[in-house]
């Protein structure tokens, strides 16, 4: 990356030229050693600077001097990586009944230990759900945000973008919502079978989701189903 910022000259002469960034970066550039010795009113330098590995926000300052004085002036430059190569999305929860909290993870997984990484983020967690947040990532460290599901219902999706200046990325979670299980309801079709014959069993409960019944036959054997609605 090149970034570009200007610090302009109007009027001086036999000057020294210099910008320190605050990523302990510099660049000089000298009127006599560049050779601007003859004319006074043509002169200019192009500087440029590699940033690497170093992103975000990084202030700067120009000092133009010489023998008679000084001038200076501060300002600030933001180096943009593409998200994709340096955000980690990650979500984790416990599926419990609602309000379920889901972590929302962001790590940045590249980057020098200077580096900071400001993102905007929108997360859609059910359909009458939002949420908007933004946050500085370092390198060091995963930054985490709380997420609140709300909605009575056995799934829900969450839909996360987040960007900056230059790019976006977007990440997808499926979430489990359990209800409490309530009311088991039981029947067999028949009690009395003779050998090697099909009954059948009917169960349900009254509220409950992502239900599992474990049926014990009496005689050593057992068997399960799993219902994954409400």
């Amino acid at each position: 990356r090149y970034p570009y910022s200007h610090c302009g000259l109007a009027a001086g002469s036999a000057v020294q030229f210099s910008v320190s960034f605050s990523n302990n970066r510099s660049l000089t550039w000298d009127w006599l050693t560049a050779g601007h010795t003859a004319n006074f009113e043509s002169h200019s330098a192009t500087l440029k600077i590699v940033f690497g590995a170093d992103v975000g926000r990084f202030n700067f300052t120009c000092i133009v001097g010489n023998a008679a004085g000084n001038w200076q002036t501060a300002d600030s430059i933001d180096v943009v990586p593409q998200l994709s190569e340096f955000l980690r999305l990650s979500m984790t929860y416990i599926p419990e009944p609602v309000p379920l909290n889901a972590t929302l993870s962001f790590e940045m997984i590249r980057g020098s230990p200077i580096s900071n990484l400001p993102i905007s983020c929108y997360a859609k967690l059910q359909p009458n759900s939002h949420r908007n947040f933004s946050k500085t990532l370092q390198p060091v460290g995963i930054f985490n945000e709380i997420l609140t599901f709300s909605e009575d219902s056995p799934f829900a999706l969450a839909n996360v973008t987040c960007w900056n200046q230059l790019s976006s990325i977007t990440a997808a979670y499926y979430v489990i919502l359990q209800q409490n299980i309530t009311s088991l309801w039981f029947n067999s079709s028949q009690t009395v079978v003779p050998t090697n014959h099909t009954f059948q069993l009917e169960f349900s409960v009254t509220t409950g989701s992502h239900v599992t019944y474990q049926i014990n036959l009496g005689n050593g054997s057992t068997f399960s189903v799993t219902d994954g609605q409400i």
